[in-house]
């Protein structure tokens, strides 16, 4: 479980890494590297259907101590995720400009987004790759695997950053360029890495040559309701930003650095949902429900213990955390205004990702796609649009997301304990 939520966090310091090592570039380069770091992270709204889908049928192969058919799943599914991610690494080299014109991109940051972008792109089919085999080994109880990879890759990635970026040992100093090509071998290194132990090693996970389409029919039955509710989440979070944003440029820097400063608690909860996922499917796999209710409250007691104690940093110490930030008076308090009313909702906000992932493994990933849209829009967006219209302070805004928590905290809940999911799943 730890490994898993360390592996999150690292990926969280490897974006950071960047954004800092080009900070003496110029400004132009840093909103560049932001907004190529934003558009991999929507990457997870197709690579979330891999990940969801192995993750599934690899943990209850596991369970079931069919080891022949979780082999013959890592190999049907990285070949299909490989495959789909294709066409997108061709979109993204293509059409990078466009992008960083839609984002509203000065020309300087058009220039340089389109040459870092333009080699990230390259390693879109490693971005699918690395994140579905995360997913797999810790589907199967191996989620240090994954740590002690990620952690060789951020040090590659600091190194060649050094290198590259500045001019150090004997190279030039390429700018942004290097920085992209440091991105590029890290994540290279990640999936050799995977590749050799599913490849040589063949200990627990391994490739399986065996085609087999009704693998890809369950892995889209399992798999998409995520990638959907990805979709429809973020489309309805650029929404929530945007309507913030019009409450002027202080409050917008102040929600900024709050976000970002929340999203150290964000990681550690993905790791909880993974491995409620994975644990959940191992034990419906060897038909243990029981067991499976067990992990699952003893992780969501972590889970709540963690975030809890970083709610209560956010709510008691916020001018602190922002100052790392800025040291503009307003903005901090706009800060800390977001950062309080997030700090309340840190231990629901670790119930709603672990329950989310005890559900998803049980095949209820439509139900909980139902819950995030219907909450997103009825308790955040349009009391956001009212608070706008009626011209309220943004901490009404702030309330309601943090109650939106709450309720779809309360609402899983209720589908796993009280409608007995975890009993009806054997």
């Amino acid at each position: 479980m730890l490994p898993a939520s360390f592996k999150y966090l690292l990926d969280l310091l490897q974006t950071l890494v960047d954004l800092i090592m080009v900070g003496s570039i110029s400004s132009a380069a840093i909103a560049a590297v932001g907004l190529s770091i934003n558009f991999i992270m929507m990457l997870s709204i197709f690579t979330s259907c891999f990940d969801v889908g192995s993750n599934y049928l690899i943990a209850r192969f596991t369970g079931a101590r069919n080891y022949e058919e979780a082999n013959k799943v890592i190999f049907n599914v990285s070949m299909l995720s490989f495959i789909v991610s294709l066409p997108i690494a061709f979109i993204a080299f293509s059409y990078t400009a466009y992008y960083f014109k839609l984002m509203g991109g000065s020309e300087a940051i058009i220039d340089q987004g389109s040459l870092y972008l333009g080699i990230v792109a390259l390693a879109v089919p490693l971005i699918f790759l690395d994140n579905l085999f995360f997913s797999s080994f810790t589907a199967i109880g191996r989620s240090k695997t994954p740590l002690k990879i990620k952690i060789g890759s951020i040090i590659i990635n600091i190194f060649l950053n050094y290198i590259l970026i500045f001019g150090h040992f004997g190279f030039e100093a390429m700018g942004i360029k290097g920085a992209a090509i440091a991105t590029l071998i890290a994540y290279s290194f990640s999936v050799s890495m995977y590749l050799s132990l599913l490849i040589f090693r063949k200990r627990h996970l391994y490739f399986k040559v065996s085609f087999n389409l009704n693998y890809t029919k369950k892995i889209f039955d399992v798999g998409l309701p995520v990638s959907l509710e990805r979709l429809f989440t973020s489309m309805g979070f650029l929404i929530f930003v945007a309507m913030v944003s019009r409450y002027g440029q202080e409050v917008s820097a102040g929600y900024q650095i709050g976000v970002r400063i929340e999203g150290i608690a964000f990681m550690p909860a993905f790791g909880f949902m993974i491995t409620a996922m994975s644990l959940t499917g191992q034990h419906i796999g060897a038909r243990k429900p029981r067991l499976a209710i067990f992990d699952t409250i003893i992780i969501v007691k972590i889970g709540a213990y963690l975030l809890g104690l970083m709610g209560l940093v956010m709510i008691f110490f916020p001018e602190f955390l922002a100052s790392f930030f800025s040291d503009d008076k307003e903005v901090l308090k706009e800060a800390s205004d977001y950062l309080f009313w997030a700090g309340l909702s840190e231990i629901p906000l670790a119930f709603s990702f672990v329950y989310a992932g005890a559900l998803r493994s049980l095949g209820m990933a439509r139900q909980i796609l139902v819950i995030d849209l219907v909450c997103m829009w009825l308790f955040r967006n349009i009391p956001t649009m009212t608070a706008l219209n009626f011209d309220l302070p943004v901490s009404i805004a702030y309330a309601f997301m943090s109650l939106e928590t709450f309720i779809i905290a309360y609402l899983a809940h209720r589908l796993l304990f009280v409608k007995k999911s975890f009993m009806k799943s054997r």
